[in-house]
């Protein structure tokens, strides 16, 4: 895992003070990003994400493939039900950090992306880009949105878990806006200040607190959108398990 050598911190961190707010295009070294696609693509048993009733919930494959059709069913209007009255996604969904600390698949390109993001390099280039000075980690999940997926609006803030800064590592290629799938960033009338389209070997990077959401993906669109998501947080975000495992005091 290496970064694209060509770019530009400095023209990257201004145009990050403009708005809190970019896109990094040709992130990873191509060799690097074809490494997860491949794994995101093949190699990854995803679970479905979704806000259950005692907050975020995973169901995990097994479960997933053991289901009917009616109760598949029911579940999704559960889920649907939640989302016309307030706070709601629905994703496909990998998550990282707790298969990396439980040593689960070891044999996942995600497993070696975490190291990387979780590296003292790419927490500098992080807080280069960002100035945010704070930074001493990120979490993660693995992420696909296929159609009927979506997440509604929210702003990311928790006291407790030290968000600083939202990333969206992307891993799709060739998505149109029309598929939906759209990175949006709301204003306090729920106006639509910005969107951006998912695109492949690119990061995403946005300060917390920010009104956004992530529209629906349409059932025609004939791709998943990919990406690996998390915050990078300051050390207040830190579990013990995590401080172990990275030798931290």
């Amino acid at each position: 895992m290496r970064l694209n050598q060509a770019l530009n911190i400095g023209e990257l961190s201004a145009q990050f003070r403009t708005k809190k707010r970019l896109v990094i295009e040709d992130l990873l070294a191509p060799e690097a990003a074809e490494q997860i696609l491949t794994c995101l693509t093949h190699k990854v048993n995803w679970g479905l994400a979704h806000h259950g009733d005692g907050g975020p919930e995973v169901i995990e494959r097994p479960r997933l493939d053991a289901m009917t059709p009616a109760e598949r069913s029911a579940l999704d209007e559960t889920i649907y039900a939640r989302a016309r009255e307030g706070f709601q996604y629905r994703y496909r969904c990998y998550p990282m950090v707790e298969a990396y600390l439980g040593r689960k698949d070891p044999h996942l390109a995600l497993h070696r992306l975490f190291e990387f993001i979780n590296s003292p390099p790419f927490l500098q280039f992080a807080r280069q880009i960002t100035g945010m000075e704070r930074i001493v980690r990120a979490d993660a999940q693995a992420t696909l949105y296929a159609p009927g997926d979506f997440l509604t609006l929210h702003n990311d803030f928790d006291p407790q878990k030290g968000r600083l800064i939202a990333y969206v590592m992307g891993f799709t290629k060739h998505w149109r806006s029309d598929y939906g799938g759209l990175l949006q960033f709301l204003d306090q009338n729920q106006n639509i200040e910005e969107g951006f389209l998912p695109r492949y070997n690119s990061l995403m990077l946005f300060s917390v607190p920010q009104n956004h959401a992530v529209t629906c993906v349409s059932p025609f669109a004939p791709l998943g959108r990919y990406s690996v998501t998390g915050w990078f947080q300051d050390a207040t975000a830190v579990p013990q398990q995590t401080k172990a495992r990275y030798g931290m005091s």
